[in-house]
């Protein structure tokens, strides 16, 4: 039987084999409307960076889901989950919400892997660099597209370490909870899913079916899929 896998928060950069969701909805319709991209591209209402994904099909198969919100797939139905660059993206208490449905889903000795900005390394680098007249400009910068400028759609929302990450993990109910290197470990697809660089990696197991952040995973919590395809595919519209 083949192993479901979920990638959250994959934008352009889904692979076959996997369930490839992102909240990018006004690309999802786009990529299905025939020679509606190279005319968007044609008027500049895309920008070329964009277009370009578009006619590399790279939206290709991608599913609406909104991780801020209850997701709409089955208790203990997905054996791997994958998200990069995304859980920086949400506010805390979303992130958390976020990996407690991450606990939800997931089958009995499933597997999250979160790959993510390290902020513990930023400091470091500061750190490094200094007496460097500029550093203090680069990391204020940096703490301050993450933490005070709200407004702006795509910033990010907060920073992690390993030490915070795991303990939030942990409060969560996941186990086995392990630093990673890039593109290595037992991850499937690792080498296709993560990008070489100086990102925090962390992996945690779903060791407890019966227990998700506190609360007990029973019928009443099952949301059915209405999916036409297998029944297992999650529907996220």
């Amino acid at each position: 039987m083949s192993k479901i896998k979920a990638n959250f928060g994959c934008f352009s950069s889904g692979i076959p084999g996997w369930i490839n969701i992102d909240k990018a909805r006004r690309h999802i319709i786009i990529s299905k409307v025939p020679g509606l991209p190279k005319l968007l591209g044609f008027l500049g209402l895309l920008r070329k960076p964009v277009y370009d994904l578009h006619r590399q099909k790279k939206f290709k198969g991608l599913i609406y889901g909104d991780v801020r919100r209850k997701l709409k797939i089955k208790n203990n139905s997905v054996d791997y989950i994958y998200s990069a660059n995304m859980l920086e993206h949400l506010y805390p208490w979303k992130a958390r919400f976020f990996l407690s449905e991450c606990l939800r889903i997931l089958k009995k000795g499933g597997v999250v892997r979160l790959v993510l900005p390290d902020i513990e390394y930023e400091a470091k680098q500061y750190l490094k660099s200094l007496p460097n007249p500029k550093s203090a400009n680069c990391f204020s910068k940096l703490v301050y597209a993450t933490l005070f400028a709200g407004g702006y759609k795509n910033n990010h929302k907060w920073m992690y370490d390993k030490y915070s990450l795991t303990q939030i993990l942990k409060e969560i109910g996941f186990s086995n909870i392990t630093v990673g290197e890039p593109q290595k470990g037992n991850f499937p697809d690792v080498t296709k899913l993560d990008v070489i660089d100086n990102s925090l990696i962390l992996e945690g197991t779903k060791l407890n079916s019966e227990k998700a952040d506190g609360w007990t995973c029973t019928t009443k919590h099952v949301i059915p899929s209405k999916s036409k395809d297998s029944g297992i595919l999650p529907n996220l519209t």
